[in-house]
């Protein structure tokens, strides 16, 4: 019983640890893909990119509106998810010997969307 246990607990591992690395990929060719139509594509006249979106960069909304453009919200929301994460992970941190590694890196993860949010102002 114990090594059905382990096998099953294994084969979780592996299945989580194949669909990370699909995910990793997919997220690897959309920046990719994001930054070689940026680079090539984003000036003045662009068929690709508006004068908006060359002038003020992507998804800038209310940029007249002081602490209502959308980097602004962008900043508001990572802040509350970072502090959900936080209290996630204060919680859950240590439960799963599994997981020892995700719980060391949840901590950078969190300052990672914390900066994100950040450079947005």
């Amino acid at each position: 019983a114990k090594n059905t246990i382990k096998t099953a607990s294994i084969n979780r591992m592996t299945s989580y640890s194949s669909t990370g690395d699909v995910l990793m990929g997919v997220s690897a060719v959309l920046i990719l893909a994001y930054t070689v139509a940026v680079l090539n594509f984003a000036e003045p006249g662009s068929k690709i990119f508006d004068e908006q979106w060359v002038q003020d960069g992507f998804c800038v909304i209310n940029k007249d509106v002081p602490y209502f453009s959308s980097h602004d919200m962008c900043f508001y929301a990572d802040v509350l998810l970072v502090l959900l994460g936080w209290g996630v992970y204060q919680k859950l941190k240590d439960s799963c010997s599994e997981m020892k590694l995700m719980d060391d890196l949840m901590k950078f993860n969190l300052l990672g969307h914390l900066g994100h949010g950040i450079a947005h102002e």
